[in-house]
């Protein structure tokens, strides 16, 4: 589970993410992500977005929204198990052979 602002995230197995209102429980969505498969990392969050790492080596980040918006994908090619790390602008994901980090263009 994550809470990010008045939303509380939740991702499962099979890339399925809900999205609730964390002070009501009303459910705001519940959908499929592309990226499918386990999901062993937890979630991360940033002020508005959210970064999900698949087993398969999927990384997704989404719009911290009400509704689900994908904003970016990269598939690493590698196994991920670990939890996205956030630092000074970057995320760090660490996969079965290498330590990524990835930064916003500027």
């Amino acid at each position: 589970l994550l809470l990010c602002g008045d939303l509380l995230f939740a991702v499962r197995n099979g890339g399925v993410l809900t999205c609730l209102e964390a002070a009501s429980g009303a459910l705001r969505f519940q959908e499929r992500l592309a990226a499918r498969g386990p999901y062993y990392a937890s979630p991360v969050a940033s002020s508005d977005a959210l970064y999900l790492a698949s087993e398969r080596g999927e990384l997704s980040v989404l719009a911290a929204a009400k509704e689900l918006r994908l904003l970016s994908t990269r598939d690493l090619g590698e196994k991920i198990y670990a939890t996205p790390a956030l630092a000074r602008g970057r995320i760090f994901v660490r996969s079965a052979e290498h330590l990524w980090a990835f930064a916003e263009r500027r």
